[in-house]
């Protein structure tokens, strides 16, 4: 199934390079999860960093007071894939930090944030386990 899955990714960066917008959906945890797990797939930082626009992560929380979902959003730019990959510098205006805004906000409870920022803790865990893994035993 990988070889599958890698062949269609393969496909998707192959069609950007003839300048064509490829517009695609990959599930994640949250932005910088798109980028490893493209890695995962055995595409190139440089193609990574070449053909990828902007990644959107989203996730949705139930708003405090109507008990109806909200949908909050967190964008990476092209320059925010670049200081990731080349820095391991991750966005300040991230998932985790846009569920403690709306949080101070009285937009969701403090049961909410604590379950989506518990995901995203553990997604964060192991994307730092992966600078960490690439940064001593890859350089």
């Amino acid at each position: 199934m990988k070889s599958e899955i890698f062949k269609t990714a393969s496909q998707v960066i192959t069609s950007s390079f003839s300048g064509h917008l490829v517009l695609s959906t990959i599930h994640a945890e949250n932005s910088i999860g798109v980028i490893n797990r493209l890695k995962d797939l055995d595409l190139s930082l440089e193609d990574i960093k070449q053909t990828i626009l902007c990644i959107i992560s989203q996730k949705i929380g139930e708003l405090k007071k109507t008990g109806k979902r909200g949908l909050v959003t967190e964008i990476l730019k092209k320059e925010d894939i670049h200081d990731y990959i080349d820095n391991n510098k991750i966005i300040a205006d991230s998932l985790e930090h846009k569920f403690q805004l709306a949080c101070e906000k009285g937009l969701i409870t403090t049961d909410e944030k604590k379950k989506k920022m518990g995901i995203l803790k553990k997604a964060l865990d192991k994307e730092n386990k992966n600078i960490f893994y690439k940064n001593v035993y890859m350089n």
